[in-house]
């Protein structure tokens, strides 16, 4: 099964490698189309991109003016594949965990009916670049955070949910996972660590002030939506704002 990955760049010179990296070493285990869009960036994210797009034909740099990161999904969205059945995303200081493609794409193969596989993810302050784990000692907390990252859908799934919400400079991807769990489709949460997350002093969350009024916004528009729409489901329960922000700040700040 061919799956696009879509992965939003700006100025990620020091980490874009190692994350584009993470994907192309399991080339084994999948179809893999990397769509890179940089943002604008000023630095040299574009051109080592390019460069692994010489290297290798499953990479692919897309690039825009500066817009934000919900306009770079949403040009990731007008890119995937014309044959690309799974969609998943990856952010460009991240990594992918080994052996997840392999793990989760016969599950899609088993089920027609499966939508999305969500896993968890491992936040840490570093990533070993050969490794693209994080080395021994290094700080960690493993948990099932809000993490568009950690999810694989179904190609026509993404096609109900629709584009990102340009409006939000945060919580663009948490807003398009309540979305989607908003539908009546069919997901599996998974134990397994589907990407490790590096907290650096770059990350957009950092800004804890901004992170929860656009988190807040994002549940208030999904609470309207449920509102309007008896259809739609209500938020799942795994979602925990407390744990999250306890775990990104207390451990790894």
């Amino acid at each position: 099964m061919k799956i696009s990955v879509i992965m939003p760049a700006y100025n990620r010179a020091a980490y874009i490698e190692t994350a584009i990296r993470s994907l192309l070493a399991q080339r084994s285990d999948a179809d893999l189309d990397i769509i890179v869009v940089d943002d604008g960036s000023t630095d040299s994210t574009a051109d080592i991109v390019a460069r692994l797009a010489a290297e290798d034909p499953a990479v692919r740099l897309v690039r825009q003016q500066r817009s934000g990161v919900a306009k770079a999904r949403n040009t990731g969205l007008d890119n995937i594949h014309d044959s690309a059945e799974l969609v998943s995303f990856l952010d460009s200081d991240d990594c992918c965990t080994a052996g997840r493609f392999r793990r989760e794409l016969p599950l899609f193969r088993a089920d027609a009916e499966l939508a999305m596989t969500y896993g968890q993810m491992t936040l840490t302050l570093d990533i070993d670049a050969s490794s693209f784990a994080p080395p021994a000692g290094a700080a960690t907390c493993t948990l099932r955070g809000i993490g568009l990252t950690t999810a694989i859908f179904r190609r026509a799934a993404v096609e109900r949910v629709g584009r990102f919400n340009e409006d939000l400079r945060q919580s663009e991807d948490f807003d398009y996972l309540l979305r989607f769990f908003e539908l009546p489709l069919k997901y599996r949460l998974l134990d397994d660590v589907s990407i490790y997350y590096r907290r650096h002093d770059g990350n957009m969350t950092k800004d804890r002030e901004e992170s929860r009024k656009f988190f807040m916004r994002s549940l208030i528009l999904s609470a309207r939506r449920r509102r309007e729409d008896g259809t739609r489901r209500e938020i799942p329960k795994f979602f925990d704002i407390n744990n999250l922000f306890e775990a990104q700040n207390e451990l790894l700040r």
